[in-house]
């Protein structure tokens, strides 16, 4: 018997084994996938949203008489003059309105989270008794986040020629920022593995029907890569 339970685990096997048809070539069965995914996103955004501006705006504005949502709204309904050529104008006012906004408030995060709160690491006090795979205030964690922030700081300094004791520092921030650099790029890696993990695990489940499909998709590759040669072959 057909239910959703074999249903929604053999689509989901069948959409990932079109995404990951890619690592032979673009094909048609990997775009229709990416044009779904994308269908699909850009759908549930919209429900999502304009759930959120009935929730929060409408809904307060029609039930509770709360008229001040008026004007989000209005600045809202000037995001249709971007179809109009004439008064395509007008449509800078919301986008400069949200990007502004935007920006204000992820500044003030950036200040916090890697100005304000890096200074405070610095000149933090020295724990002896702290935990040095943990805390920050370990005398050679202190060290380390000391040496490096001021190593970094040294190499944007372009006024001056770096040139003996300026020389080594800015040598040390280099490393410092190879090393962040270095870190960064590992735990994105390692993110985007977990998911690869994820999905292995999935397909290859002894419990589950999605590995039935795995041979399905190979014989289908077999024989799309052999029609190819074939034409090819042909042409030639």
């Amino acid at each position: 018997m057909i239910t959703p339970e074999i249903v929604g685990p053999l689509i989901a096997a069948a959409f990932t084994l079109m995404i990951y048809s890619f690592f032979y070539r673009e094909n048609k069965a990997y775009r229709f996938a990416e044009h779904v995914f994308i269908g699909l996103a850009v759908a549930h955004g919209t429900v999502i949203s304009s759930k959120y501006v009935w929730d929060v705006a409408l809904s307060p504005l029609v039930t509770k008489g709360e008229a001040f949502w008026i004007l989000p709204i209005l600045v809202g309904l000037l995001y249709t003059f971007f179809f109009s050529k004439k008064y395509f104008w007008i449509y800078r006012i919301p986008i400069s309105i949200v990007v502004g906004t935007g920006v204000g408030i992820g500044m003030a995060g950036l200040v916090r989270s890697q100005f304000i709160d890096q200074i405070v690491q610095t000149i933090a006090p020295v724990n002896p008794k702290a935990d040095i795979w943990s805390s920050g205030s370990h005398p050679i964690n202190a060290l380390l986040i000391a040496v490096g922030t001021l190593g970094t700081l040294f190499f944007f300094i372009f006024t001056r020629e770096q040139k003996g004791l300026l020389l080594y520092a800015s040598q040390i921030g280099r490393w410092t920022m190879m090393i962040a650099f270095g870190a960064a790029f590992g735990f994105t890696v390692m993110a985007r593995m977990s998911l690869l993990i994820g999905r292995m695990q999935f397909l290859l489940d002894p419990k589950g029907i999605a590995w039935y499909l795995i041979p399905v998709a190979l014989v289908v590759l077999a024989v799309v890569a052999f029609a190819e040669r074939s034409k090819g072959t042909k042409k030639s």
